[in-house]
């Protein structure tokens, strides 16, 4: 006798019993009426379902071992005839999630609902995340998008690539792509943003932002737009710094024959304690042009003089002054004061 045939009159006689077991449940405690249900896996595995009704929510556990990814689990609805209403089959590669599918049944006929599909690196990164739908016309999964990944030796993720299933021709095309690189300390000194040319059937540069840092500190950001075959800057903002506090902010707003063009400029000076005594800021006028100055003051934590100027025919006018007394923290009084 096969092991297979065995194993199928063994569970056989299990069922038997069961039912046996069942049906006197039944008629002590009035229980609601069992389907059975038995899938045979393989030649050494042989699953019987006892199910509820009338809707049956049976989770499935199965073993393949020379397929990957594979099913492991599942999820079945029926109904109260043991019909098939919902079936959600989960995936694995390894311990990973690699995807799910759910079917449903429409006058007893199969149609596809969702599906999804992943895969992974070495690493255990994911690489690819596949969506999908059901096509009722070609009665067949149609894409929907599309997300791949990739990284560097040291994990640090480089490109992100989006698609977009096309119905027409049932591929894939693009959409999204950004690329990313870091210098030797982590830290990320390009975003650069591709999009997809039907025209050239591949990625084209759009824009980027450079990052650079000194002592590991951010020294400017800039961004820039591709323009035919050169890129031209759009915003720069550069930062200069004493110790871990920043004394200069530079802001560029445009680029000019190959020059950035300044927007606004501040520079910081501190006291002891890391509070702001002097700030100057500057617009641009064929160069930086001092156009406002803030002086402040204080008292331990407590600002206790705020003076603003503004520069007038090479002059600071002033704009308002501002004093205030305190009792410890609290403010006793403010008294705002105007140039004359």
């Amino acid at each position: 006798m096969s092991r297979r045939k065995f194993n199928f009159i063994l569970v056989t006689i299990i069922l038997v019993c069961v039912t046996g077991m069942v049906k006197a449940q039944e008629s002590l405690f009035e229980m609601p009426a069992f389907i059975y249900d038995t899938t045979i896996v393989d030649s050494d595995t042989l699953i019987a379902h006892i199910h509820p009704k009338p809707h049956v929510f049976d989770h499935l556990s199965t073993k393949k071992v020379n397929s990957s990814p594979c099913v492991t689990d599942s999820v079945v609805t029926k109904d109260s005839l043991g019909n098939y209403i919902e079936k959600t089959e989960y995936f694995y590669s390894g311990t990973k999630d690699a995807g799910t599918t759910t079917w449903k049944w429409v006058n007893g006929t199969k149609i596809g609902v969702s599906k999804t599909e992943k895969s992974y690196d070495s690493a255990g990164r994911e690489v690819k995340n596949a969506s999908f739908l059901w096509n009722p016309v070609k009665h067949d999964w149609k894409l929907t998008i599309c997300n791949e990944n990739a990284y560097d030796d040291a994990g640090r993720q480089t490109d992100t690539k989006l698609y977009i299933g096309q119905t027409s021709s049932g591929k894939w095309k693009g959409s999204t792509y950004y690329h990313y690189e870091y210098n030797e300390s982590g830290q990320q000194v390009l975003s650069l943003f591709k999009s997809w040319s039907d025209e050239l059937e591949d990625w084209t540069e759009q824009n980027k932002w450079e990052y650079e840092f000194v002592d590991d500190k951010p020294s400017s950001t800039s961004y820039w737009i591709k323009q035919g075959d050169q890129w031209v800057g759009s915003q720069k903002t550069v930062w200069e710094y004493s110790g871990e506090r920043v004394i200069n902010e530079e802001q560029y707003v445009s680029w000019v024959d190959g020059e950035w063009i300044g927007g606004e400029k501040v520079e910081k000076t501190y006291n002891s304690l890391g509070q702001i005594t002097l700030q100057l800021e500057y617009v641009w006028s064929s160069g930086w042009v001092e156009n406002l100055k803030i002086e402040q003051s204080f008292d331990g934590s407590n600002q206790v003089e705020r003076a603003v100027y503004t520069k007038y025919e090479d002059q600071w006018v002033g704009s308002s002054r501002t004093t205030s007394t305190f009792d410890g923290s609290a403010k006793l009084s403010q008294t705002t004061w105007t140039w004359n």
